[in-house]
């Protein structure tokens, strides 16, 4: 049988019982221990937030990929409420937020507080997540990439480096496997 290879991110399950959950940055889902992914969950809690390759035979059980709607819904649901709390730390106001599948861009802040940010934040690590978040806020103040601008992303969010380079480095990968257009 043809085996194919997917990648996916594993990271806490959040819930502090020490859980995790497993995303296909093209099939995000949540991992349960089955037959299939035995020895993937084995090791798992090992690999914790950090990229797996899974080759599996040719027709195993996966999730359907989800569609930029059903992307979009995800990230406004785990995303609005910390960039509410964020742009409270950073003492800044916005206006609109819509959520896009963009290819090329993680997030973007207007002149007037409309902030655009990538559905694909919702499959990122909480903290590159947030670190989005705070760069397009800071932009309220800032609107360019200035030292005061970096000075102020750094007030807010500290320790904003690691997530930062997570993007880079991870970035292209979600973005090339975004799926197409509805």
């Amino acid at each position: 049988m043809k085996k194919v290879t997917y990648f996916m991110f594993v990271h806490d399950g959040g819930a502090g019982d020490g859980g995790f959950s497993c995303e296909f940055p093209d099939l995000p889902c949540c991992m349960t221990d089955g037959d299939d992914f035995d020895d993937l969950m084995k090791n798992a809690r090992d690999a914790m937030e950090s990229w797996l390759e899974v080759t599996v035979d040719d027709g195993a059980p996966l999730p359907v990929p989800s569609t930029p709607k059903e992307l979009k819904k995800k990230a406004e649901a785990k995303l609005l409420p910390r960039l509410r709390v964020w742009a409270g730390k950073a003492g800044v106001t916005y206006h609109r937020v819509t959520f896009r599948s963009q290819r090329t861009r993680w997030g973007s802040c207007s002149a007037r507080g409309n902030l655009s940010l990538n559905c694909l934040l919702a499959l990122c690590p909480r903290e590159a997540a947030d670190y989005v978040m705070v760069h397009e806020l800071c932009h309220r103040r800032e609107m360019n990439h200035s030292a005061r601008f970096w000075a102020e992303v750094e007030r807010v969010m500290p320790d904003y480096r690691p997530a930062r380079e997570w993007l880079r480095k991870n970035g292209p990968f979600l973005m090339a496997r975004l799926p197409e257009k509805e």
